[in-house]
């Protein structure tokens, strides 16, 4: 999991439990997958300091892990 979290630039604030990475290698694209849980009242303020430089679309193709 860290490691998925270094290449996405992200930080984890240190109330964030049950985190999770997966990788997918596909054709032309690889997607990384991370998913972790907050307490309610952190979540708004992790929100806040993420600054994508565009949002993401849904895939089309669906993950199967």
């Amino acid at each position: 999991m860290d490691s998925v979290v270094q290449r996405l630039h992200l930080h984890l604030p240190p109330t964030a439990t049950d985190g999770r990475a997966a990788q997918r290698n596909g054709f032309q694209d690889d997607d990384l997958l991370l998913s972790f849980v907050l307490p309610t009242t952190d979540v708004d303020g992790y929100l806040a300091q993420l600054k994508p430089e565009r949002p993401l679309a849904p895939s089309k193709i669906p993950f199967a892990g």
